[in-house]
């Protein structure tokens, strides 16, 4: 056999709408194939039917496919059918979703349980292999909080199994970041379509449609009147999401404090109107006991009425009746009055209109006239025969119709609104029976009442009665009703006489600044007037970031960064400053001094502009091309880099940055570093020199992301997953073992015990002046663990060592006390310290024990120090009985000594200080993390392995069995 070619066709999908639509779909493709000698696999070929009608049966509901006809039959609805890795069924459910991903977590944790494998491997194989898949499986799944948790159970199990700690410890110790950074599913899922939601609705491509159109019906379906994207979380949490992924994206966005802004067209998302919104009436104004059946009501209802005015008739006097609403809005007015408008008219005597205006919103009825048709015996209504009005049936018509002979119907029960036929009134003018009513009109002093609003209740001869929905009402409603000309007043905007103006005004909130940037602006366009326009202008640009201000003590209040950028101009000599705060990066502060100084740069002019930052020149040579929604919302300083190419482009200016080198003696660079520098200082003293870069305008992005009402600037995926993580950290933090470190709040402060007990100035010096007020020195901790991590790779001993420094931060040793907490049976009352033998044993406990020896720990933390310092050649002599001795402030607290604070993974800020006063100062952060790791592994090797000899003897004499041990109780 030989073939010029072979191709495989796959992942093919055909829609239809219906069995014969989609066959016929089926036809025309085989034709296809049939012409390019393709043969399609109809074995391979799954059809799904959305909605199959029980009626059907399976076996009738077949497609055709294939030049050979093959049948393909409907799969089951709860069989999924993969396409492109993704898989789908034809019920809403998502049950097979939550099977994909169990069997995905399944596999990756049964071939890990028969291996020897460290912590570091988990973290491996759970973050770059397991992740990444499931993210992918489930792209079009958002799952909640404890399904996700439930899901990745047996995962986090297996973490803690390869640091040896109890499965029920706490998750939080190894998916905190600065100890382990296991990346949970959940984390995942957020940061996942936190991003791609992002993305999806910003690209402007046909995904972006389809989620905006389903917000849009999120919106309709909700009845919610202003823009959803406004909507606080209190409000937004009471809406219903399901089967709507992107609001239920929105929804998880806004319960972490995100929110998607729109930057143009926010209008188009508010349903005009007046009044209350249908919603707000309900919730104020209903019956406690009725409010969520009736908004389960109107979230169901057809009608689209938004607005309580709607409901009302033209003075807002009264509710349009049920059957009136319906056929305006071209409804069958068959059926019974739903509950939502049920519970509206119990309730619409509370409500009362403070103005009176005419309702616009109101139903209008048409006036139709009556039928000339002779046979037709219609319902009529009319005021013109007495005060009130007047309801008739026409018992006879003239040649020409214009003239009428009406039975009279009159209300014989006003509560229920029921008529009969008059017994005889004023109106009568029937000479010949006084006992039926009637009375002559023309037909153009009449209105035809719709026979949908006239129920019949009893038809016997004897008593007729019919039921009529609140004729006032329809008579209001059907009254012709003039359009009413409202003369608007048109708004007027004052605008700069010309765009350099116009940009300043736009784009500078600050009054200060502003003026500022106008009168050097002028100064500019004389220059340039006086000079020739073709003269170029020469500016130095600086930004500083001073380490100052960027602390490390989170609990004050001004702990935000500030920048300051600054710039002159060489030939005027006219010079500006200005702070600005978020985001904080050098890059940032230069590319705002760039900006300011082109916002005074008149259109169609020349400037050299020199910098010291080749960051900022290549982010604005990068930033002309037009990148993807995605790769924009990778980099940093988005908003920036787009007002520079705006101000540059509108202006049609002319623009040649220059890169000089920093402190390399250049006079003009010297004085922009000088500027900048001030600028920070000067900014914090008068908040009106501050720029809010969150107000820039951001030209790339339709809905521009914000957190906490501050813009988001930055890689938004990375920052957002360590966002993310940081709640990881928090939730650490509240552990029964780690709570004693911070106060109440969550700070890492002093305690007022410790610093009322403060006596001397060396010692103020040691807890505040260096260190901020911070009790412990965390980074040095996290520090240790990250440098724990990356050794772990060297074998087996070193991740042990791992393990063990981890299990000493988390109180997770296998104490007595952690024991009786697993088997408090076999480990009683009767156990206590092996060293002591006097006090319960707890980690705390072996820390400030009498009996314990800690001068091995001591002189290995001494020894280690000095062998490190010798490597780095600091030639500094350390008192070390003075850097390890307790400050006289914790003595006789409940605190542990220094080294064993040391032991157990803490750096006291007293310990740190004391480094730094004594001379070390580039290399602080290296030794005291060394400090820490050879005191775990001196005590490791001097004191706890004595202990575990102990232990194992009495367990040995009392007959304790490893079997015995590994019977499990779980936490009290």
């Amino acid at each position: 056999m030989r073939s010029a070619g072979l191709a495989y066709a796959d992942d093919t999908v055909w829609l239809g709408y219906s069995r014969s639509n989609a066959q016929r779909i089926l036809n025309i493709s085989s034709g296809f194939f049939y012409l390019n000698d393709i043969d399609i696999n109809g074995f391979k070929s799954f059809l799904l039917v959305i909605n199959l009608p029980k009626s059907i049966p399976r076996e009738e509901s077949f497609v055709i496919i294939g030049r050979q006809p093959t049948k393909v039959y409907p799969t089951p609805k709860q069989e999924p059918v993969r396409y492109l890795g993704a898989w789908f069924t034809s019920s809403a459910s998502q049950s097979h979703q939550y099977k994909i991903a169990k069997d995905e977590i399944s596999a990756i944790t049964s071939a890990l349980s028969m291996k020897a494998v460290t912590i570091d491997q988990v973290i491996y194989i759970n973050n770059r292999v397991l992740i990444p898949r499931l993210e992918y499986r489930l792209s079009t799944t958002l799952l909640s909080m404890g399904l996700a948790h439930q899901l990745f159970t047996p995962m986090s199990k297996t973490a803690k199994r390869a640091i040896s700690i109890a499965s029920t410890a706490h998750t939080n110790i190894i998916t905190h970041t600065g100890i382990a950074g296991l990346i949970t599913l959940w984390q995942n899922q957020l940061t996942h379509h936190f991003t791609e939601f992002t993305v999806r609705i910003n690209e402007q491509t046909m995904a972006t449609n389809s989620s905006l159109l389903r917000l849009r019906k999120f919106q309709l379906d909700n009845r919610v009147t202003t823009p959803i994207w406004n909507l606080p979380f209190n409000l937004f949490e009471s809406l219903s999401t399901k089967g709507n992924l992107s609001a239920s994206i929105l929804r998880r966005m806004k319960t972490m404090d995100f929110e998607l802004k729109p930057t143009l067209f926010e209008n188009e998302w508010t349903i005009e109107g007046h009044g209350i919104d249908i919603v707000s009436f309900i919730t104020h104004y209903v019956r406690e006991d009725l409010i969520q059946k009736a908004l389960t009501s109107i979230r169901n209802s057809q009608l689209p009425i938004y607005w309580l005015n709607q409901c009302l008739n033209n003075d807002l006097s009264s509710l349009t009746p049920w059957k009136m609403l319906k056929e305006s809005f071209g409804v069958s007015s068959k059926g019974r009055t739903t509950t939502w408008y049920s519970a509206i008219k119990d309730c619409i005597h509370l409500f009362n209109t403070e103005v009176i205006y005419n309702n616009t919103l109101a139903v209008r009825i048409p006036s139709v006239p009556v039928a000339t048709d002779r046979r037709k015996k219609e319902w009529i209504i009319t005021n013109c025969l007495q005060e009130r009005y007047t309801i008739g049936k026409i018992d006879y018509k003239s040649p020409s119709a214009r003239t009428l002979s009406v039975i009279h119907w009159s209300c014989c029960a006003v509560e229920l609104d029921l008529y009969s036929p008059c017994p005889g009134c004023l109106l009568n003018n029937n000479v010949v029976s006084h006992s039926n009513c009637s009375f002559s009109i023309r037909s153009s002093q009449s209105k035809l009442l719709p026979r949908t609003f006239v129920t019949i209740y009893n038809s016997n001869n004897l008593g007729r009665t019919v039921h009529i929905d609140d004729p006032s009402t329809l008579f209001k409603q059907m009254t012709t009703i003039q359009d009413i000309n409202i003369r608007h007043s048109v708004p007027t905007v004052d605008l700069a006489p010309s765009i350099d103006e116009q940009l300043i005004h736009s784009q500078i909130h600050s009054p200060t600044l502003a003026n500022d940037l106008l009168d050097i602006w002028i100064d500019n366009v004389s220059f340039l007037q006086h000079n020739g326009l073709d003269s170029k202008l020469e500016a130095y640009t600086d930004g500083s970031l001073a380490s100052k201000h960027v602390r490390r003590d989170r609990s004050r209040l001004d702990n935000i960064s500030m920048m300051g950028s600054g710039w002159f101009i060489v030939q005027n000599n006219r010079r500006f400053d200005c702070g600005s705060q978020l985001w904080p990066s050098s890059t940032k502060a230069e590319l705002i001094a760039i900006w300011s100084l082109l916002l005074t740069v008149p259109s169609n002019s020349q400037i050299i502009i020199f910098t010291d930052s080749q960051a900022a020149i290549d982010g604005i040579r990068n930033s002309l091309s037009t990148p993807t929604v995605r790769s924009y919302l990778k980099s940093t300083n988005g908003p920036i880099l787009d007002a520079i190419r705006h101000s540059t482009t509108i202006k049609h200016l002319n623009v040649n940055y220059i890169k000089v080198k920093s402190h390399s003696g250049d006079a003009g660079n010297d004085i922009a570093d000088g500027i900048a520098k001030s600028a920070i200082t000067r900014a914090e003293y008068n908040n009106n020199r501050i720029i809010d870069s969150s107000r820039i305008s951001a030209h790339r992005l339709t809905f521009r992301p914000f957190f906490c009402t501050f813009s988001w600037d930055g890689h938004f995926r990375k920052n957002l997953s360590t966002l993310l993580g940081l709640i990881n950290n928090a939730e650490w933090s509240l552990n029964s073992f780690s709570r004693k470190w911070f106060d109440k709040d969550g700070f890492n402060v002093i305690p007022s015990s410790i610093a009322n007990n403060i006596n001397c100035i060396d010692e103020f010096n040691d807890f505040f002046v260096e260190n901020n007020s911070n009790f412990i020195r965390w980074d040095i901790t996290w520090n240790l663990c990250r440098t724990l991590r990356h050794q772990n790779r060297f074998g087996p001993e070193f991740s042990r060592f791992n393990s063990f420094s981890i299990k000493c931060l988390n109180n997770t040793l296998l104490t007595i006390e952690n024991l009786q907490k697993r088997n408090p049976v076999l480990y009683d009352a009767s156990w206590s310290c092996h060293f002591c033998n006097s006090h319960d044993e707890t980690l705390d406990h072996i820390s400030k024990c009498a009996a314990i020896d800690w001068s091995p720990v001591t002189n290995s933390v001494v020894q280690a120090t000095n062998n490190l310092m010798r490597k780095l050649r600091i030639n500094v002599n350390l008192d070390f009985n003075k850097i390890l001795t307790a400050p006289s402030a914790i003595q006789g607290s409940i605190l542990p000594s220094p080294i064993a604070s040391l032991a157990t993974g803490y750096m006291p800020s007293y310990i740190f200080a004391r480094l730094r006063n004594s001379g070390i100062l580039h290399h602080s952060t290296i030794i005291a993390t060394n400090m820490i790791k050879s005191a775990i592994l001196s005590f490791r090797q001097s004191i706890w392995k004595d202990r575990c000899s102990r232990q194992a003897e009495k367990e040995h004499r009392l007959g304790i069995t490893k079997a015995m041990k590994q019977s499990y109780t779980g936490r009290n």
